[in-house]
């Protein structure tokens, strides 16, 4: 929590240079990205990662995904695992690019029919930087890099995960 709340007062400070350049108006994005998690293992290269961010009250919103882990999806016996990031975006416009430095609260979500345990959650934190480029009114190309940790019987473990994808805003203002 620490680590997270150092985060919080950091990430307007580190924007602050680049903040000359005010973003117009308000952003409500959503899409998907196709992320590599490097070390994380695995037989899928990459795992589809649903994005909502909400920058409806100036430059600073929420940033949230799910990810899909394909390796952790079994039918006998079910087993679904979901990674959660929830945080907050702060959003630096350099000419008509975006940047999204970010960071929050992180989960590996565990949920499975069988066994003793139906749900098994990690917690952790991320943090990262966004870029948004846009290709008309209101369709974006998306790029993500994050830097993940998770807890898990004392033991922290590191991911770095590469995103790339598209997203559509629900309004027509940028």
């Amino acid at each position: 929590m620490r680590a997270l709340r150092r985060l919080s007062v950091l990430l307007p400070l580190l924007a602050a240079p680049l903040a000359a350049q005010e973003p117009a108006g308000p952003l409500r994005l959503r899409g998907i990205t196709f992320d590599h998690w490097d070390g994380a293992g695995g037989a899928a290269f990459l795992r589809p990662t649903l994005r909502a961010t909400n920058l409806t009250r100036g430059p600073l919103g929420s940033d949230f995904a799910l990810v899909m882990f394909p390796d952790g999806i079994s039918l006998r016996p079910l087993v679904v695992t979901a990674g959660l990031q929830a945080g907050l975006a702060y959003r630096v416009a350099v000419g008509p690019v975006s940047l999204l430095p970010k960071g929050g609260g992180a989960a590996i979500v565990v949920a499975g029919s069988g066994g003793v345990q139906l749900l098994h959650i990690i917690p952790g934190v991320q943090w990262g930087l966004g870029l948004l480029v846009p290709v008309d009114a209101k369709s974006l190309v998306r790029a993500d890099l994050t830097r993940h940790l998770y807890t898990s019987n004392g033991r922290t473990v590191g991911f770095w995960s590469v995103g790339f994808g598209f997203a559509a805003s629900l309004r027509g203002d940028r």
